[in-house]
């Protein structure tokens, strides 16, 4: 199917819907492929943008949503849990100059009880309030 703004669907169908598994090529040079559900996105998947980041999990109703693994241009990448398009519940992200975190998270925060880890050695072990610090934990040197 080629659409009027120029992106395509290729894969399977059922009752005139993309169902099944396919490929949607957009027009930029993006990409989705995997499953489908009533024309959108749903069950596992990848999706590549022109800028070079991708994604590879699960979808569930056109929304990022289950397990995943997300990597953006500046190197920087997020494994765990999504739930509809945001990073939540438990994973581990990494950033491009070798920090990281592993532990909870709600809409894309660390939030929740976690671990972050400098590349000079330093280390925080405890709780987490939108981004921040806070509560019990313990930063060994």
């Amino acid at each position: 199917m080629i659409y009027a703004d120029a992106d395509i669907y290729e894969g399977e169908w059922q009752d005139d819907k993309a169902n099944g598994k396919g490929i949607y090529r957009y027009q930029d040079g993006s990409m989705y492929e995997g499953g489908w559900k009533d024309d959108v996105q749903h069950g596992y998947g990848q999706e590549k943008w022109i800028d070079g980041s991708t994604y590879k999990g699960y979808f569930k109703e056109g929304k990022k949503h289950g397990a995943g693994h997300f990597i953006w241009t500046d190197g920087s990448s997020y494994e765990g849990q999504f739930v509809e398009n945001s990073i939540e519940g438990k994973g581990i992200y990494s950033w491009e100059d070798g920090r990281r975190y592993e532990g909870t998270w709600v809409n894309n925060k660390m939030h929740g009880r976690g671990i972050f880890i400098w590349p000079d050695g330093r280390c925080y072990e405890g709780d987490y309030v939108n981004d921040k610090k806070e509560g019990q934990g313990i930063f060994q040197w």
